[in-house]
């Protein structure tokens, strides 16, 4: 009888044994399966971050170009400003030199 109960304990001790192997296995197999996930996970972090690095630089490009917009564009207004003046100008002479001999050729026929 007591060797029975010997040989049960060491059976049960064995099926713990066993159990515990395979618990052990299934976590190893899992740490594997997340260290490939993690690996994975960085070279995409590492993908990502040279994409945000080109985004900004390409971002800056754009600042630049439209610094460069926004002062070809004040510069093309004052060049009209300036334009419309001078015109504004030349009708506004030529319009008094009219008005001037208009007035002179009236006090003639009067």
């Amino acid at each position: 009888m007591a060797f029975r109960s010997v040989s049960d304990s060491l059976n049960i001790v064995v099926e713990r044994c066993n159990h515990k192997s395979k618990q052990v296995q299934e976590q190893m197999e899992t740490n594997e399966n997340l260290s490939d996930q993690n690996a994975a996970l960085k070279s995409e972090v590492e993908i990502m971050k040279r994409k945000v690095s080109d985004l900004e630089s390409e971002v800056v490009d754009y600042q630049k170009l439209n610094e460069e917009n926004n002062d070809a564009y004040k510069n093309q207004v004052s060049g009209r400003l300036l334009l419309f003046f001078l015109l504004f100008l030349i009708f506004l002479f030529g319009y008094l030199n009219l008005r001037k001999t208009s007035l002179k050729t009236s006090k003639c026929y009067v």
